[in-house]
């Protein structure tokens, strides 16, 4: 009766391995799986554009090239622009565009996502929106483009 016993721990030791051995196999391949996963769902670009306007008694305008401004706007106001995009890739993209926290509940995106085909062309509106009770000031954020290859 003891060798029966002791026969079987050696069955339980070789059990106890292939079920480790199964399972390390089987993280490994989730881990790869995973990673390619994120490698492929990843975007191709991200490009920002800096956003400011100010809160303010009197309405006005910036003019400026290098960031999108929105000028003076009085609280309850609003203000729309627009931001061009254009596909330089020789295949179909996906946009996604949003604002940075900052000043996300001002800013309204009116397609946070966008197709655009290859070589292609289009103007996003953006508008900024205050609520009567903000208070005067300068606001500045960011407004995110995460460009995707699109899906055929």
């Amino acid at each position: 009766m003891n060798k029966s016993k002791h026969k079987s721990k050696p069955k339980a030791k070789k059990w106890k391995k292939k079920i480790f051995f199964y399972l390390a196999l089987a993280l490994c391949l989730f881990a790869v799986a995973y990673s390619v996963y994120l490698v492929i769902s990843a975007p191709l670009e991200i490009k920002t554009l800096d956003v400011k306007f100010i809160v303010g008694q009197n309405a006005g305008f910036d003019l400026n090239k290098s960031i999108l401004t929105f000028g003076r706007i009085i609280p309850g106001g609003s203000a729309v622009r627009e931001v061009n995009i254009e596909n330089n890739y020789n295949f179909s993209i996906l946009i996604k565009a949003y604002a940075s926290n900052n000043i996300a509940e001002y800013i309204d995106i009116e397609q946070e996502y966008l197709k655009i085909n290859a070589s292609g062309k289009k103007k996003i509106p953006v508008t900024v929106s205050l609520p009567v009770n903000i208070s005067f000031g300068e606001y500045s954020g960011r407004l995110v483009f995460k460009i995707y290859k699109a899906k055929q």
